[in-house]
């Protein structure tokens, strides 16, 4: 099965957080290009599977952590 592919104005939507954030999150390499997300000419798609696994396991960790 092929994964779906998202912008990160729609990936921002899903997940109810901004578009800086996404950024952020890049920035500080916790999402990694060709695992979480690639380029299209200058645009960036993300893997939509890859970007659930990744939040999934932050909620897990923080939770774990209190």
């Amino acid at each position: 099965m092929r994964d779906k592919f998202i912008t990160e104005k729609e990936a921002a939507d899903i997940y109810g957080i901004c578009t800086r954030t996404l950024s952020d999150l890049r920035k500080k390499g916790k999402l990694q290009v060709n695992k979480h997300y690639f380029y299209v000419g200058n645009q960036i798609r993300y893997y939509l599977s890859k970007l659930q696994d990744y939040f999934e396991l932050e909620s897990e960790r923080k939770l774990q952590q209190q």
